[in-house]
């Protein structure tokens, strides 16, 4: 009875740990620390009910921590360590964070639970990083990337390229964000791992137009759009056919861009988020502008708007403004012109948007020339002017940026070929090594089988020769044999024939009497 009560435990913690509905899960999980007495079940139970929970209380996890020591559970003493590590990152406590992550991974080690302390090796890297303190971040990355390659944990690896990409990317660094991108996607193509490729293509995708390099884009983002279809994630792939539309719409193609986006709105309305969704909206009120349905135009852009204000987009509402601006123009009504111009400008300042500060003042310069104020339209004249030099600025220091990435990237590529050269120098000359060790050590093979094979000729005439003398010595044995027993019948013969002879004549005496007589 006892036993069977044992096992219906058991097996209520079994399905508790793989049943996906939550109450369930959480009655269960309960249901379980109240009746087992093993405290290994008990205590993997406690783990994954504070999980289930979501409970972030450092208390809650150290109280299980003392469990698993008093216990000498190693393993969820080092998982324990590993969560409080978490706890105190999330609290910007950096140095407690890295005390509990450091002793963790000194858990798993001891425990041999490799892949584990990798994890959490790698945790210490992301802590840096969250903290911006990157340059440690990065070094941490490197470390952690020699050590899952001493283990082969390949995943923790990708893992660690995207990261530094995108520090990279926030320090201005692209090439090497692209060149550590490119290193995760060898990765994650040899690992299989479709969500992690897809998300990598469109990083390098969103790299390369925002050096305005939209053809090679385009090439990636095609490459993204057939990985999610494989792995059939829909939302991927409405993603990838806005970025594609966004692309054609930078390249002026823009019945290509209207097509995509459409189908976009149509099939994925409620699969993607506002922000992407309302950003949609917006661009196709701008194709509509560019072909001169006003009708089409103001419906999308005004839904545009909407969903904007609701989500707190503000450069998305600039941007929807200076649409709207463009179709009253047209329109000539000027008063509701004027009211989305001096909005637009209103968060461009609020926002430090330099951008959305300049197209504002032009199209107020515009409004007020139109109505004839033209002592207003030249002081926004001259407030253009002003924020267009800054931007010019600011477009000859990306012009510089896209030189450097471009050179950087490059030299990148060059070095990457020199070490791969050398690599395939090595290789074969390991392959070359290998055959000559193979070539002596057939040559050896054969020469022993050589010998083994006249060792066992030599052998086997031997014993052939020895069966033959041994054969002769028998034939010699059994001839002697007869010739003693030859001899033998001859001496018999001869000596029953001397008897019979003796017997016939008179013997020595009785003729040496006759004679004497």
């Amino acid at each position: 009875m006892k036993s069977l009560k044992n096992y219906i435990l058991f097996f209520l913690w079994f399905i508790t740990l793989n049943n996906s509905a939550q109450v369930f899960s959480i009655d269960s999980l309960k249901k379980v620390i109240s009746t087992t007495k093993n405290d290994s079940i008990k205590l993997d139970t406690e783990i994954k009910l504070l999980e289930n929970l979501g409970v972030f209380r450092i208390s809650r996890w150290d109280s299980v921590l003392k469990k698993a020591i008093k216990l000498k559970y190693k393993n969820y003493e080092a998982q324990a360590l590993n969560n409080i590590g978490f706890l105190y990152q999330n609290q910007n406590n950096i140095d407690s964070a890295l005390k509990y992550f450091t002793l963790s991974f000194a858990k798993y080690t001891s425990i041999n639970l490799y892949n584990e302390a990798c994890n959490t090796f790698y945790n210490i890297a992301c802590a840096y990083r969250s903290l911006n303190i990157y340059d440690k971040a990065i070094k941490t990355y490197k470390d952690v990337i020699f050590y899952s390659k001493v283990i082969d944990f390949k995943n923790i690896e990708s893992y660690c390229y995207n990261d530094m990409a995108i520090i990279c990317f926030v320090k201005g660094d692209l090439s090497n964000a692209l060149y550590n991108l490119e290193k995760c996607v060898k990765i994650q193509e040899n690992l299989n791992d479709y969500n992690g490729l897809a998300t990598s293509y469109n990083n390098i995708a969103n790299i390369y137009v925002n050096q305005n390099e939209l053809n090679k884009a385009y090439e990636i983002y095609k490459k993204c759009f057939f990985v999610y279809k494989k792995n059939n994630d829909e939302k991927g792939k409405a993603l990838t056919l806005a970025n594609v539309a966004a692309v054609y719409f930078k390249q002026g193609k823009n019945k290509e861009a209207l097509n995509l986006y459409l189908q976009y709105l149509k099939k994925w309305k409620n699969t993607v988020d506002k922000k992407n969704y309302s950003t949609t909206l917006n661009s196709v009120g701008s194709i509509y502008l560019s072909m001169d349905s006003s009708d089409l135009a103001e419906k999308y852009l005004k839904e545009a708007i909407i969903i904007r204000t609701e989500s707190g987009d503000k450069k998305g509402l600039i941007d929807s403004y200076n649409n709207l601006i463009v179709f009253e123009l047209k329109k000539n009504k000027l008063n509701h012109a004027f009211d989305y111009a001096i909005e637009s400008l209103k968060i461009s300042k609020n926002i430090g948007y330099l951008r959305g500060e300049n197209e504002a003042y032009l199209n107020l310069y515009k409004i007020y020339k139109r109505k004839g104020n033209y002592k207003e339209a030249i002081f926004n004249y001259s407030n253009f002017i002003r924020t267009n030099d800054s931007l010019q600025n600011k477009e000859n220091q990306k012009g510089l940026v896209q030189s450097l990435f471009k050179r950087e990237y490059a030299k990148k590529i060059e070095l990457d070929s020199l070490l791969a050269s050398n690599e395939e120098k090595i290789a074969s000359f390991k392959i070359k090594q290998q055959q000559n060790q193979h070539f002596y050590l057939n040559i050896a093979i054969v020469t022993i089988v050589i010998l083994l094979i006249y060792i066992i000729s030599r052998v086997i005439v031997i014993n052939k020769q020895k069966k033959l003398i041994e054969f002769q010595k028998n034939e010699v044995e059994k001839q002697k044999e007869v010739i003693d027993e030859k001899q033998k019948e001859i001496i018999q013969s001869i000596n029953y024939a001397k008897r019979i002879q003796e017997s016939l004549l008179p013997s020595q005496k009785y003729l040496k009497k006759k004679l004497i007589s």
